[in-house]
């Protein structure tokens, strides 16, 4: 994969990264790395678990027994009690440039302690800043701060706002889990389970507000792999949805190449993908007011034998949101963005219909594999689906989204990225940092 965000024009930037730090980091190389590890004094850091996790337990599961005593034994050489620091990840460029020259006083006064590099091999997703253990593939993602400039911002981590990432992603897998709708769609999240900032730092001193302070922070996402093993599904392949948009270097479509090997028919397949994906988030959206941001990389698709079987949705802590005034716990309550039954719908149109499905029914028109006319049929009659499900079956809906309307409002991507180039959106007013031009036509209207 080497594409970006398919609504943006400016979209893999790195800018920070050399050419060597492309061949070294970039997801399309299919390079390893190790990452650098540091203990960061207790009483300035914290880790936040999620429930059912000790930090016993989840030293164990991550680094293994033998992993983190090698990290430990080099706090003993060198004085150290390793009960007075917390074990952090470090991405090695992010090591390089910014730990080592902007935490040089930490690192002198011993309140960060680098113990060098790691166990595993890890490679790098899509997003970048979050890498796969390939050779313990039931591990954990671990996922860093990276100060590059990347898809509109600096991709940087908030010790301060990963405090609540474990507790939301624990209330949204018990309302997704517990969903018996979403377990017969095979609809499932990868849960942040934990999550580590280091504050002990000057910009952490400072009144004012900066990236600086988001330079060292660090957080564990479930594994799908172990996902698929709870499930007795090992058959099951695994790819970011955004590679429904990629083509190879001949124009090949992966799209194309799913349909012809699943034997299904273009429009039968398309009904099951949709299933998969579109009509859980619909469901979470009417249903619990839950909200994600289901861009294709942000979804990974299960398949069998080419036809998608269902979809873990990721990215929760940062993205997720309750539109609706529902009862939440003080430590989870920033997730409530309470908005309006059109607002919610807009949802819908710009990240999945704009954002994801418009590209797909593109590059399936130019094979000639379905035409865009048969396309949003199909997306049509899924949405009826959902439409159809009434209080006769048991559903009590939150909301009534209204997806038929003629036109909806144009959310412009684009001028978010060009009115501010390191910060896109507020995430306390998401909604008011849009920007909206004109109106675009509804293709399942009627």
């Amino acid at each position: 994969m080497t594409e970006g965000h398919p609504c943006f024009v400016a979209t893999n930037g790195r800018i920070g990264f050399s050419v060597d730090d492309l061949r070294a980091y970039a997801p399309e190389s299919g390079a390893t790395f190790r990452y650098v590890w540091v203990a960061a004094r207790r009483a300035h850091t914290r880790l936040d678990l999620g429930a059912g996790r000790t930090e016993a337990q989840h030293w164990e599961l991550e680094l293994g027994a033998a992993g983190r005593a090698r990290l430990h034994a080099r706090l003993h050489d060198l004085g150290l009690d390793p009960a007075d620091y917390v074990l952090l990840p470090v991405h090695p460029w992010q090591f390089r440039h910014r730990v080592a020259v902007s935490f040089a006083p930490d690192i002198a006064r011993r309140d960060l302690v680098v113990l060098g590099e790691g166990p595993g091999a890890w490679q790098p997703q899509q997003s970048i800043r979050t890498a796969f253990d390939v050779g313990h593939p039931e591990r954990s993602y671990i996922k860093t701060a990276l100060s590059i400039q990347n898809m509109g911002f600096l991709r940087g981590l908030s010790p301060a706002y990963m405090r609540a990432t474990p507790a939301i992603n624990d209330w949204v897998a018990v309302q997704v889990r517990g969903d018996a709708r979403l377990a017969e769609l095979g609809f499932d999240v990868l849960r942040e389970h934990a999550a580590i900032g280091y504050t002990g730092d000057a910009y952490h001193r400072a009144e004012a507000s900066s990236d600086q302070q988001k330079m060292l922070a660090a957080l564990w996402r479930e594994s799908p792999i172990a996902r698929l093993g709870e499930r007795e599904e090992p058959d099951d392949r695994l790819m970011t949805m955004a590679a429904l948009l990629h083509r190879d270097a001949r124009g090949a479509s992966m799209a194309a190449a799913l349909i012809e090997d699943s034997g299904l028919k273009p429009r039968a397949w398309l009904g099951e993908y949709l299933r998969a994906y579109l009509l859980p988030v619909l469901h979470c959206l009417e249903v619990h007011e839950l909200a994600f941001m289901p861009h294709g990389e942000n979804i990974i698709l299960r398949l069998r034998e080419g036809r998608v079987t269902g979809v873990f949705m990721k990215d929760i802590g940062e993205e997720a949101a309750v539109i609706g005034d529902r009862e939440l716990d003080e430590d989870i309550s920033r997730m409530r963005h309470v908005i309006d039954d059109d607002e919610a719908a807009q949802l819908i149109f710009t990240d999945v219909f704009g954002g994801v499905l418009r590209h797909l029914a593109g590059v399936l028109h130019a094979d000639g594999v379905l035409t865009d006319t048969a396309f949003w049929e199909v997306v049509s009659q899924v949405v009826a689906e959902q439409e159809a499900r009434g209080e006769a079956e048991g559903v009590s809906r939150r909301r009534r989204l209204d997806l038929r309307v003629p036109r909806y409002a144009h959310s412009c991507l684009n001028r978010l990225q060009l009115r501010n180039t390191r910060h896109m959106v507020d995430l306390a007013d998401a909604s008011g940092s849009l920007i909206h031009a004109g109106e675009l036509e509804n293709p399942i209207a009627g």
